[in-house]
Parts: structure tokens; sequence; C-alpha cells
């Protein structure tokens, strides 16, 4: 039996991050891999200076990579599922999207921008399987059993 694919959705944001460690432990009580998806589209904000599309990997690079040392630290390095890392030229609603249906999970953080809520709630409407994290304000312990089964087109919110 294929091991089961957890994607994360990550964006260097404080819920992202809560999302990522969340889904290392959940892959790791599992035994799934984890796959970390960052999604950016290339539109330009008002007064801001285009970003090349290399300039724009490298540095994405540099945030996926930061924010799972940052996770595995966090989690620590124990058992730690295999990670995999894609970046994705397309509006984080839609990348995920596209990702979500190669997975049996998909996560998202929420709770320190508004739009992962309403992310999370359009995504459900897939009939993706979304867990939406929100930032712990405790410690959360390694040994805490988490959710193994999450129903088909339901979020579930965890964290504080």
């Amino acid at each position: 039996m294929a091991r089961q694919r957890i994607v994360v959705g990550v964006d260097g944001s404080v819920a992202a991050q809560s999302a990522l460690e969340w889904a290392l432990r959940q892959a790791r009580w599992i035994d799934a891999t984890v796959l970390v998806v960052t999604a950016a589209d290339s539109t330009v904000d008002a007064g801001a200076a285009p970003e090349s599309l290399p300039e724009q990997r490298r540095r994405l690079t540099a945030l996926q990579q930061r924010c799972i040392a940052d996770a595995r630290a966090a989690v620590g390095t124990r058992d730690l599922p295999v990670i995999g890392r894609e970046l994705l030229s397309a509006d984080p609603l839609t990348g995920l999207r596209q990702v979500g249906r190669r997975a049996d999970l998909l996560v998202v953080g929420g709770g320190d921008r508004p739009m992962p809520a309403s992310m999370a709630a359009r995504l459900r409407r897939t009939g993706l399987p979304v867990v939406v994290v929100t930032p712990p304000q405790v410690a959360v312990s390694d040994a805490m059993p988490v959710p193994t089964a999450v129903p088909v087109a339901e979020a579930v919110t965890v964290g504080a």
C-alpha cells in the first residue's frame, strides 16, 4: 500500500509555520509523506518593483527551506517523514486545489491572516479533506495524539 501524502501550504506566516509543524507530526503519526507547497502568482503590488521569475524562485525556495528547518527544529528530528517541496506559479487557492488533488490531506494555516479561513472554506467546497491549523498559544507536546482521519468535504480546525 502506498504511503499517504499530506500537502501543506506554506507562505512564511506564523499560521503556515504552525500548519507545517502539525503536518510533520501528523505524518510521523500515520507514516505519511509531506509535500510543502508555496504558490505565488506573478502579479505585482502597486508601487512594488517587479521581481524576475528566477528571483522569485530563489526567494520562495529559501522561504521553504527556512520554514522546513524551523519546523524540524520544533518537532524534533526523530522519525521525521519524507519531505518534498514544490513551487507553483499560481494564486494560492488555485495552486492548492491543483496539488491537493494528489493528496490524502491538505493542511493550511489560519488565524494570523483573514485569507486562509476563506481559502479553507473554498477548498472544502471542492471535496478536498482540509485541516486548518491555528497558531498554538501553548507548546504542543510531541506525544499529543492527532486526528488520523478527516471527513471529505469537511474542514477541521486544530490548535488554540
